[in-house]
């Protein structure tokens, strides 16, 4: 056994010394069907908690032989770097900080050693190398990625070697990606409950996790623990039982679980690193919702990637002919339609996660109130599965029922491939609406909330003030809610210039009447400048309380809005 986990290691080596180009790999790879697929499925699960989302994750996502130096990373447990697997769809990330020595040149008659914080894949001490890369060059390689993706969320599990060396981690972090960590401030462990939404609409994009509280400074920058349970392949049992370990469906449906496996000889020689993550295994873990997958190895076409796509069908969507709006088919599988077709509408109960199908057919316009037609009084929702087993729950209701497919709560009716789910209501969606003014006494203000996002004028589906200083639009939730985003849909026959210099406020109170001045000192309303809108359609995320939504120009103008979609709870 020993012999053959040393040749697996000169093997490894003699694998390094072969050049391999995966950029070209890596840009082919975005442009297929299973990337785009995965990057929809990613975005579905945006607003739910992360108790019941998924992150693609690499394990040991640093020990890559594309960073070999001198001997360093010769039993490597990935071949792209960190950057190309960011690149591919990889969202959880797991870097081994060690302090231990360090050099400063490739040849040893260069070296100067000190003791840095280093990304190293070794026990303890045992297996470092003078050559292994800097942990703020980790740092540094996350960042620039995060700069060219800024609606991105990512999870960083640092596995603490540092010897009690936080001070000096933090010093480096601060210094490169700081102001894009969402910090506990406090010894708490990662919070189930919280999105990547609210991530985003604090501002941050990088949760990191693996901190033991050993310091105040630690403890209010680095979640306590790491994932909410790790746990073995060989305990994991497929659907429809779902377990892993002695973890049931319903922590598994409420916790981040994680699921890795160790390809590198080191862990083989000290320990039993367990077996391989094969495609199919994949694809039964997604299946069950295990939201952290830990996989070696990874590369552009990787079949272990395409297996845990348990959303789109294969090709799918494809628009064909205008098909903004998703059903689930009878493979379980999701397929985009036409708006207008006729279906059976999936209903949730949003606080435990049970399925419902009306009895009647509906367009996807009307499945929004078919939900309360059919079961009144219930509370449920039109809803979306946001992960494999609520897919699954779904796809097993609808064939005991005989019934093919059913509208799902998923569409790119405001920006055609924006692919948004939607796993609360609209909630201005036929609300009390009022503007500074009525241009030609027609284009009411309530043409934004009549889920009509069809930007051409000759639609009648658009408002318009006149030429009005700080004209203004305002919609009445009807209570206060936890508002998570904001979808605004701009004029797109002529004139989408006028949606720009734009403030929008979130208030408890009523703001009709009152001037933008006094808003804007006000710190009761929450409040949000917009200069212009790049595309068609905006979305907002925001983390605010109010029933009242207000959009106001910062100048005299003529304000004009196809669709205003307000989401929360």
């Amino acid at each position: 056994m020993l012999t053959q986990r040393l040749t697996g290691l000169i093997a490894g080596a003699l694998l390094l010394l072969t050049p391999a180009v995966y950029a070209s790999d890596v840009s082919d790879y975005r442009g297929s069907w299973e990337y785009r697929a995965l990057s929809h499925q990613g975005e579905i699960d945006r607003n739910a908690p992360f108790g019941k989302a998924s992150f693609l994750t690499t394990h040991n996502s640093y020990n890559a032989g594309v960073y070999s130096q001198n001997g360093s990373y010769i039993d490597p447990n990935h071949k792209i770097s960190l950057t190309d697997q960011l690149q591919i769809g990889i969202r959880a990330l797991e870097l081994d900080v060690h302090h231990t020595f360090s050099s400063s040149g490739f040849w040893p008659w260069e070296w100067k050693f000190s003791q840095e914080l280093k990304l190293s894949h070794a026990n303890g001490d045992t297996g470092t190398h003078p050559n292994d890369r800097f942990f703020t060059q980790g740092l540094q390689e996350i960042r620039n990625w995060l700069n060219a993706n800024p609606d991105e969320v990512l999870i960083i599990y640092l596995e603490d070697h540092m010897e009690g060396h936080y001070d000096k981690a933090i010093g480096e972090m601060n210094g490169i990606i700081g102001d894009l960590v969402y910090k506990p401030g406090g010894c708490k462990r990662l919070p189930m409950d919280l999105s990547k939404a609210d991530v985003l609409a604090a501002g941050k994009q990088i949760l990191l996790i693996g901190g033991n509280c050993a310091t105040t400074n630690w403890a209010n920058y680095v979640f306590n623990g790491h994932f909410s349970s790790t746990e073995s392949l060989e305990n994991f049992v497929p659907c429809p039982t779902c377990t892993a370990g002695n973890k049931d469906v319903a922590y598994i449906q409420s916790h981040l679980v994680r699921i890795y496996e160790d390809s590198t000889t080191l862990s083989a020689l000290f320990g039993d690193p367990g077996p391989p993550i094969t495609a199919d295994d994949a694809a039964q873990m997604a299946e069950c919702g295990i939201g952290a997958i830990g996989l070696d190895q990874v590369v552009p076409f990787d079949s272990r990637l395409k297996a845990q796509i348990w959303s789109w069908g294969e090709n799918e969507p494809n628009d064909a002919g205008g098909e903004d709006c998703a059903e689930q088919r009878s493979d379980g599988r999701f397929n985009d339609l036409p708006c207008s077709t006729m279906r059976c509408v999936a209903c949730m109960d949003p606080s435990n996660g049970d399925w419902f199908i009306t009895d009647g057919i509906y367009t996807w316009a009307e499945a929004r109130t078919a939900c309360d037609t059919e079961f009144p009084g219930e509370g449920l929702v039109f809803g979306v599965p946001v992960n494999g087993y609520e897919n699954a729950l779904l796809r097993d209701l609808k064939a005991g029922f005989g019934i093919d497919a059913v509208w799902i709560n998923y569409s790119d009716r405001l920006n055609e491939g924006q692919w948004v789910a939607n796993p609360y209501d609209n909630r201005a969606l036929g609300k009390p609406t009022a503007q500074s003014s009525t241009y030609n006494g027609t284009a009411h203000a309530s043409r934004a909330v009549d889920g009509n996002p069809n930007g051409n004028w000759a639609a009648g589906s658009v408002t318009h003030t006149n030429n009005d200083p700080n004209a203004w639009w305002q919609v009445d939730l009807g209570t206060q809610i936890d508002i998570s985003r904001i979808e605004l849909a701009n004029r797109t026959d002529c004139c989408a210039d006028r949606l720009s210099h734009f403030y929008l406020f979130i208030s408890d109170a009523p703001m009709d009447n009152r001037p933008l001045a006094d808003l804007l000192v006000d710190d009761s309303v929450t409040r949000h400048y917009q200069e212009s809108l790049s595309v068609t359609t905006l979305t907002l995320p925001v983390s605010a309380q109010g029933r009242y939504v207000k959009i106001q120009l910062d100048g005299t103008g003529i304000l004009s809005l196809a669709e205003v979609e307000v989401y929360g709870e």
